[in-house]
């Protein structure tokens, strides 16, 4: 039971601690403590390659219609 209360806890510091960065991205301090993390995001998230974009315009395309076929759209 600790457990589940103490993820909602670390979630709401972690939080909280996020927000205070972005307001204060200025001060040198916070800027030295949310480096290490802006690495650790640049090293997970690449940008995407053209096939993959291909396939993503392609799939909401296809959605876009299966979803006019089901839900007619009613006009303003």
């Amino acid at each position: 039971m600790s457990r589940i209360l103490s993820y909602q806890v670390i979630a709401a510091l972690g939080y909280e601690f996020i927000y205070f960065g972005a307001n204060h991205v200025d001060n040198p301090v916070i800027k030295i403590l949310l480096t290490p993390g802006l690495w650790l995001q640049a090293l997970t998230t690449a940008s995407q390659m053209t096939p993959q974009l291909v396939v993503g315009i392609t799939a909401m395309k296809a959605a876009i219609e299966g979803d006019e076929k089901v839900l007619p759209v009613i006009p303003r």
